[in-house]
């Protein structure tokens, strides 16, 4: 994405009562809104995220991902044409958690956290939705790092654009890797439900979601970092106390502060009763301090709850009852109420904080020095994994630490003019992707020159092996190394990067005269046909669009949607290939019910292949789709077997013929009991006959013949004869030339056999790959990809796994690297992995950086993996932002076991 200034949202308003059609619209506009955003592969403004900041999530709207449900036909329409599959999915799914908090309760989080003396620091929210609480973070902890996570895709994509300098993942709570000990604070509202989660780490101790999230949150906090969650009554007052013996072991408990059932009324839709629950960690886990909350107790009404709430009424913000209203007049169910006309929430949580009391302090690392680790508040503006320069000190920016470097005065020179030339490379780059003028990138051109010029001169070469070594940490080496260029003398000369454009930015079209033109350029921007997105390119209704393109584009009837004929169209490249016979039978199925599919037979009937005939067909004694009763046929006529050993009766002295589907292979039966010519010589030997030869053959084994030797005592071993081992073999040849012969004998057994050979096998029409309309934002002006290139790169995207079986200089690198940023650009991959020989880790990024100067790449070295920097290389990986991690081939079975190690992660 193009970087202009990073904007974090902010939201000052109140409160809002407002209807679940409001909410719906106000959800649709901002899906919207992030797909426009995102199409345009940029950021949102500040107008945008107003619009972003309405998404409230699908929490009490499930009948809006219901057909049925009365009065919401038309916006369960409009979610089915908007939304993907798979975005359509995680939404639905999310209707039982996405429940957002009150902004009065977030404020009053914020106001106990203050009391508790937190500034600061590093805060984590597990579970952010659109990130409600970053959005009511106030000023006085401001200088705070954010980081997030999401499960909800939707929810995440528009948190990312809410909230531009935070940090945050779209993935269960489970799938992160933060380090323990990293956060200063934890808040949110969790979800919680009668489910666990599968987190190898937590596995044994069976915890229910909203109890995993406190535990494994407690493992990322610093010593005295503090957790302030929104939760069920369940963490309070389950009758088990494990949970809470648990927590206590590993925190101090500070207080909590039960919410009325109808808090989350107006924002989510639905009645719960919940706690804030308020934690501290603590280091000495043998002190277990307010052991009152671990005991459950009873109200004078004999309603089950905590005790804690029991000693301290004043955090009940209304009655422990039997909610008898909703869940029957026995019901076991128990809920907090307040029925005072004159409640107020805000005041009742204002007095509640009140009574919280807690000391945050963050232990500092002692043994490193003040001066060794810096708090992570000034590190804001540096990238993670790279050095800095700072009074006159080297710094290495490590997971948001400033960690000093002790170098000597020439190394200390290197690294310096290393840093002036990432930074001013990372500016040119910064400036292309916005289109910056000639006379803009001239000027930091001639930057760049002086100051490379200046720096070889004194340190020689940036490929150089002192200057790999002092900064071959830093996440930026490998751009520094595509600045040069390596002669065949072994010097170096200057890349494209001194004195050309080297990225291309992609133009934003947002006009068209054809239907054609806006189906290129869906393909090229979407990667799929997006009919919304056409009409709006072209000016031109999407019936209009569909008939224009007949025979370009057609409807999947398997992916077709009765309500909405807009979904499930694809190309005629994807359409008109694979399995053809099978997709004209569905097309032929679907067009007498819906003449839309009348086109789809028209043109399937011309892919059709070429059916083959019986002298075309090669099957062989042992296919699997030959019947059992012809392959008893072939050995009767063949070995001319008696009527009386043919399987007629299903006796036990007959030969018979049988096929095991669940283990794939054949049987026949009495082998042995035929002793004609035809059986022990014609087609059989002495040694082994012919049904025991057809049999082998049936389950594709070579015939071999083995001798039993007697070595000595009782000892044996087994010896090949070669003698009767090739007569064997030779019969056994013998016997599939026959059956080649006689399978087609037979006019009914042939068609037979033609007509399912051709039904079966050949009904594949290879789908042809045009990658012509690909554009390959953000790549080098300076190298045109070929024909055949960019073809293979369009089979990458759109045919899923794919080998490069070209030539050598046919330009596979650049296919893989291409194919690599354009899946991450069309949201197709999150993060690549490119394994290549050992020697060539670094060529390969530096090829990477030659075809795409602004991409963000991480190469491993043989270093990465020794047991000192295991950890830091897994940290780089889960925490960078990075379009490719290069990996050596050598290095892969290495990778794939640290991601197993949980020490590591």
């Amino acid at each position: 994405m193009p970087k202009n200034k990073l904007i974090n949202f902010k939201d000052n308003s109140n409160d809002e009562n407002i209807g679940l059609k409001t909410k719906f619209k106000n959800n649709i506009a901002a899906i919207e809104t992030l797909k426009k955003i995102e199409s345009e592969n940029r950021l949102a403004t500040s107008e945008e995220q107003e619009i972003l900041s309405k998404y409230s999530g699908w929490g009490g709207m499930a009948q809006a991902f219901d057909i049925r449900a009365n009065g919401w036909s038309k916006e369960y329409t409009e979610l089915r044409s908007l939304l993907t599959q798979e975005e359509y999915e995680s939404a639905r799914a999310s209707t039982l958690n996405a429940h957002y908090t009150p902004k009065v309760v977030i404020d009053s989080i914020y106001r106990a956290l203050r009391l508790f003396g937190f500034r600061e620091g590093n805060i984590l929210e597990p579970s952010m939705g659109v990130g409600h609480f970053f959005s009511r973070l106030p000023d006085s902890m401001s200088n705070s790092k954010l980081y997030g996570v999401e499960l909800d895709d939707i929810s995440g994509r528009i948190s990312k654009q809410l909230y531009q300098n935070a940090s945050i993942e779209i993935k269960g709570y489970e799938e992160t890797t933060f380090s323990n000990n990293f956060f200063d604070v934890a808040i949110g509202n969790i979800p919680f439900g009668d489910y666990k989660v599968f987190d190898k780490d937590f596995n044994k101790n069976n915890f229910l979601i909203h109890d995993y999230f406190f535990a494994k949150t407690l493992d990322k906090l610093k010593e005295n970092g503090i957790v302030a969650f929104v939760t069920s009554k369940g963490t309070m007052d389950k009758a088990n106390s494990s949970v809470r013996e648990y927590l206590s072991e590993r925190a101090d408990f500070i207080g909590a502060i039960r919410l009325p059932k109808n808090t989350f009324k107006s924002s989510a839709n639905t009645e719960v009763t919940t706690d804030i629950i308020f934690l501290q960690k603590k280091s000495d886990t043998n002190n277990i301090t307010h052991k009152e909350w671990i005991n459950i107790g009873t109200t004078e009404d004999g309603v089950p709850v905590n005790q804690y709430f029991l000693d301290n009424p004043h955090m009940l913000l209304g009655k422990m009852v039997f909610d008898n209203k909703m869940f029957g007049e026995n019901s076991n169910y128990t809920a907090l109420i307040n029925e005072d006309e004159n409640f107020n929430l805000k005041t009742a949580l204002y007095n509640a904080i009140n009574s919280l009391e807690s000391d945050f302090f963050i232990k500092k690392d002692l043994d490193n020095g003040i001066d060794d680790i810096q708090k992570p508040l000034i590190t804001k503006d540096i990238k993670n994994f790279t050095y800095i320069v700072e009074n006159n000190n080297v710094y290495y920016k490590e997971l948001d630490e400033l960690v000093k470097q002790d170098v000597s005065k020439k190394a200390f020179d290197r690294i310096k003019g290393l840093i002036d030339i990432r930074d001013i490379t990372r500016e040119i780059i910064e400036i292309q992707s916005n289109n910056c003028t000639d006379e803009e990138l001239k000027v930091k051109q001639e930057k760049l020159n002086t100051i490379y010029d200046d720096f070889i001169n004194k340190n020689g070469y940036i490929n150089s092996k002192e200057n790999k070594r002092v900064f071959k940490k830093d996440n930026f080496y490998p751009l520094l190394l595509s600045l040069e260029i390596e002669n065949k003398d072994g010097s170096f000369s200057k890349a494209p990067m001194f004195s050309k454009r080297t990225i291309r930015v992609e133009k934003n079209i947002d006009r068209v005269d054809t239907s054609l033109e806006a189906l290129t350029i869906s393909l090229n921007i979407k990667g799929r046909i997006d009919l919304d997105y056409m009409s709006n390119l072209c000016k031109k209704d999407k019936d209009t669009i569909i008939e224009e393109l007949k025979g370009q584009i057609f409807l999947n009837p398997l992916k077709h949607d009765e309500e909405n004929k807009y979904i499930g169209w694809e190309t005629k490249d994807e359409y008109l290939s694979g399995n053809v016979r099978d997709k004209l039978k569905i097309a032929l199925s679907f067009s007498g019910t819906d003449s839309i599919f009348l086109s789809n037979v028209e043109y399937l009937n011309k892919v059709q292949p070429k059916d083959l005939e019986a002298g075309e067909i090669d099957i062989r004694l042992g296919a699997t789709w030959i019947e059992e009763k012809d392959i008893e046929k072939f050995i009767y006529e063949t070995l001319k077997t008696a009527n009386y050993y043919k399987n007629v009766s299903n006796s036990n002295n007959e030969i018979c013929v049988t096929f095991d589907k669940f283990t794939c292979t054949w049987n026949i039966s009495n082998k042995s009991l035929d002793r004609s010519i035809l059986a022990r010589t014609t087609y059989g030997t002495d040694r082994i006959n012919a049904y025991t030869i057809i049999e082998d053959t049936l389950n594709l084994r070579t015939i071999t013949v083995t001798d039993k030797v007697h070595i000595e005592g009782d000892k044996y071993k087994y010896v090949v004869n070669q003698k009767e081992t090739m007569l064997a073999r030779e019969k056994q040849e013998l016997i599939k030339h026959e059956f080649k012969n006689w399978i087609f004998k037979d006019i009914d057994r042939r068609k037979k056999y033609v007509d399912f050979y051709n039904e079966n096998f050949n009904n594949t029409r290879l789908r042809e790959y045009d990658g012509s309309h690909l554009t390959f934002p953000k790549m080098t002006p300076e190298i045109e990809l070929r024909p055949h290139q960019r073809n293979a790169i369009a089979r990458v995207l759109y045919g899923g796994n794919t080998l490069l079986a070209h030539c050598v200089g046919a330009g596979k690198t650049f296919e893989m690297i291409a194919s690599c940023m354009e899946l991450k650009r069309l949201n197709l991959s999150k993060k690549s992995i490119m394994v290549v020989p050992n020697h060539l880790t670094e060529q390969f990024g530096s090829d990477f950086l030659r075809l795409y100067p602004s991409a963000n790449i991480l190469v491993a070295t043989k270093k990465d993996f020794e047991k000192q920097n295991r950890r830091q290389f897994i940290s780089r990986i889960a925490t960078g932002e990075y379009d490719a991690i290069i990996l050596g081939i050598l290095n892969l079975k290495k990778y794939q076991y640290l991601m197993k190690d949980k020490n590591i992660l």
